[in-house]
């Protein structure tokens, strides 16, 4: 008889060989998704400093007055009410914490700024598990 198909140990070879596969390849999946989680991270970073320097250009006068030297903090939703940030724009994410702000600092006529992002899981009672970028706080003490 002429039967067509597949017999029992072409089927456990095959599906041991995809096993395989599968083991191999999963650490790779994983690495690549949190590097690109880091990257979305690095990317919000940027946006967030150059919004503060947006920020500086246009209310300077108001932050320093006519004083040669100064240091600000731009608190996260100072930014987002003058419309010139919005929130990370990753699902379940959120960066709408006391942990992401701008220093400003002002050194006779010449201005510095310096971004910080705090983000973390979105749930119903605020933003938990915060990870902060850049992870080191120093030279903000000043404004504090």
């Amino acid at each position: 008889m002429n039967q067509k198909g597949f017999t029992l140990i072409e089927l456990l070879v095959t599906i041991t060989i995809l096993g395989i596969i599968t083991v191999v390849a999963l650490p790779q999946v994983t690495r690549t998704s949190v590097g690109n989680l880091e990257k979305k991270y690095q990317a919000y970073l940027e946006t967030v400093e150059y919004t503060g320097k947006i920020y500086n250009d246009s209310y300077a006068e108001d932050l320093f007055g006519d004083k040669p030297n100064g240091c600000k903090i731009i608190k996260y939703n100072e930014m987002v009410d003058k419309k010139l940030l919005k929130d990370i724009q990753i699902k379940d994410k959120s960066c709408n914490t006391d942990d992401t702000f701008i220093v400003v600092i002002k050194n006779k006529d010449k201005y510095y700024t310096k971004a910080y992002i705090g983000c973390g899981d979105k749930t119903a009672s605020g933003v938990k598990n915060i990870k902060l970028i850049p992870s080191e706080r120093t030279g903000i003490e000043a404004c504090l």
